[in-house]
This record gives structure tokens, sequence and C-alpha cells, in this order.
């Protein structure tokens, strides 16, 4: 028994009269495998009782009570982890402890308390974003001057704001001297920003798109792509410091690069004038009676809702085709993310009233003239003088 307890409490290292042994492994891994029961117990029990799902709102944040749970079980078992520190260290400094250094270069150094203090700015600087966000959410709120896109801006610059601070308390509480630390980065920003020069495009393009406003959370962009491809619409949902995120049509969820919302031309439907104008080209056979074609095209514009009764509708001839009547279903609507069903409704209109009074399309066709040539027409060819 005698024999155990000198392996147990065998220090596996020293440091100003704290030890840590075997003992101290195994007490945090019984700790662990306590906490891994729990999760497992409390998981089961929040299902059965329909609580897994349920979730709070804190500061308009919602907050799912199961996912809060298991993080107060860690915490805990961390606590209690630090605390049977003094089963084999009964005269325990935790401040000796604290500042126990795993290296030193001149002032700068690493210390046990850097940990906790990486802790405290995280945890401080979450507590102060959001409450400089409930803030500003209440003075929005107030004021009907700022949109979602402007609102986001903010809070994305605070956010930077409030992570940089953070940065520079880690590197004074550490020694780092900023001045010369700033005038040692100065050559390897050089550096790096000549070998990475894509990813700072990404940088500056995103700093730009949240200074400039020119695209905001929550516009609807049209972007054109090169070499003929399909323009590609979607919704912008966030923008960061290096890419974006936004929604497709097809309710995907794409990240792009800044560069293609900052080089490329973008067509933003959210800016200037609410309403755009758009056009369904159709085309009927000719001898089609181009009074009723056109009150079939009008109406079936007119009654969808989606379609501006303030503005005219309007049915324009656009050329006499190789087929037939080209003409061009000119309306008015709200710029709209989709805007593409909404005209695909509209044809389905049209082709029913066109079915109503015997109006068809034509189809492409090609007239081939065969010439028959002449007898004797060859031999008078190899007859001809050379």
């Amino acid at each position: 028994m005698e024999y155990l307890s000198n392996i147990l409490f065998y220090p596996i290292f020293e440091f100003e009269g704290f030890e840590f042994a075997f003992i101290n492994i195994l007490i945090f891994f019984g700790l662990f495998l306590i906490g891994k029961f729990l999760v497992i117990y409390l998981k089961r029990f929040f299902k059965e009782q329909d609580l897994k799902d349920k979730k709070f709102t804190v500061e308009g944040k919602e907050i799912p009570i199961w996912k809060l749970t298991k993080q107060v079980i860690w915490l805990l078992i961390l606590v209690v982890g630090f605390n049977t520190l003094s089963v084999n260290n009964p005269h325990l400094e935790y401040l000796k402890l604290l500042e126990y250094e795993f290296f030193r270069f001149d002032k700068f150094h690493l210390a046990v308390y850097h940990f906790f203090i990486v802790g405290l700015l995280y945890f401080g600087g979450r507590i102060t974003f959001s409450l400089i966000r409930l803030y500003l959410l209440r003075r929005i709120k107030r004021s009907n001057r700022l949109d979602q896109g402007t609102e986001y801006v903010y809070f994305q610059l605070i956010k930077y704001l409030v992570i940089s601070v953070g940065i520079i308390m880690m590197l004074r509480s550490m020694g780092v001297d900023l001045h010369t630390f700033v005038q040692a980065m100065i050559p390897l920003s050089v550096a790096v920003a000549l070998g990475l020069q894509e990813i700072f495009k990404e940088f500056f393009g995103g700093f730009l798109l949240l200074f400039e406003g020119t695209v905001k959370v929550g516009d609807v962009v049209e972007i054109d792509r090169p070499n003929g491809q399909e323009n590609f619409v979607a919704r912008i949902l966030e923008i960061n410091i290096r890419t974006s995120k936004v929604e497709t049509r097809d309710g995907k969820t794409l990240i792009v690069p800044n560069s293609q919302l900052t080089h490329l031309q973008v067509n933003n439907w959210s800016t200037g004038n609410d309403a755009n104008r758009f056009m369904i080209p159709v085309t009927v056979s000719y001898g089609s009676d181009l009074d009723v074609v056109q009150d079939c095209m009008i109406r079936a514009a007119v009654n969808h809702p989606k379609v501006l009764k303030t503005r005219d509708v309007l049915v324009r001839l656009r050329n006499f085709g190789d087929n037939g009547y080209e003409l061009d279903l000119v309306f008015w609507a709200h710029q709209n993310f989709f805007i593409e069903i909404h005209k695909s409704e509209i044809r389905f209109a049209i082709d029913k009233a066109f079915k109503e009074h015997n109006i068809s399309y034509p189809y492409p066709q090609m007239d081939v003239h065969m010439i028959k040539s002449q007898p004797g027409a060859a031999n008078a060819e190899e007859d001809l003088p050379s």
C-alpha cells in the first residue's frame, strides 16, 4: 500500500513547492469521465422532457438551453479539478502558481496567468460587444434613418475594434513594447504582403465594402460573369474581412471572395429606384391578330399581384422575325429576389390566354432550294482552255 502511495504521489514536475503528480492525472481523468457521464445522462433527460431544442432569448439572441447546460457542467468540472491540486499540495499558493513562467526572452514572457487573461479578455470582449450592440439597437429602433446594411457595418467595425483592443492588452501583459513591435513588423508585413497579394486584396475589398456602403447586408445584387456565363443573382447575408456570405435563388449559401463584389460589375437591385422595368420576349406566328395578342399579354401582366399598377404596361413590336412577330411585354415591378418566378407565372398566364384565342407560336423553319445541274455542264467545263 505504501508502495502504491509513493507511485501516486511521485511528482512529475515541481515548481517552488508546487508538485504535479500521478494522483492529479488520475483525478483529472476521473473528473473527465464524470463530466462525460453527466452530459450523456442530462442529454437523454432533456430529450425525454422535450427540452433539447428549447431556447431562451438574451439581448435579442437565442441561446439553446442544452448548450448552456453543457458549458456549465464542464466549467464546474474545471473548477473542481483546479481545486483538487491541493490534495498533494496542502500549502498551495495559487498566486505563485499563476506566476509560473514557461519561458522569458528579455521583457517578453509567457506565464500561467496569461491563459486566464486570454479567457477574461475573450468573455469581457463578448460582454462589451453585447452591451454596445444592445445600446445601438435601442438607438436604431428610435431612428428610421439606419437600415439593416448600415446597422451591420456598425456592428462589424465595433467587433473589430474590440478585438484589436483585446490583442493590444494581451501583448502589453506579455511585456511586448508595442512601438518596437510595430517597427519590427513593418518589413515582415511588406514581405508577407508581396507573397500574399491575393489574400490582402480580399482584405482591402472587405474594408471597402464596409466603409463605402455600395453593397450592404440584405441587398440583392446581380454580378456580371465573364465568358458569356449567366449573371449571378444573390442576396448578401454577411460581409467579412476576406469573404462574404451570399444566398442564391436556389436557397444555397455560398462563400464568395470580396474581390467579386469590388472588381466585377455589380448591379445592386436594392439601391436607387425601388421599382425596375422588366421584359418578357414573345414570338407569335404571322397572321395572328396583333390587337388580340397585345390585349392577352397586357391582361396577363396587369393581373399579376407583383406588377405595379401605377406604371403603364405595354407591348412592343420589336421586329418582323424570320419565323413570326417578335414582341416584348414591358412592365414595372419592385426589385424582387424571385422576379424570375414572377415572370414565369406571367408566361403561364400568357400561354393560357393564347390557347383561348387560338394564337399559335411559330416553329423554326428553313427553306432549302435545290438547283439541278444541266446535262453536259461538266463536260463543257472540262473543254475550257487552261
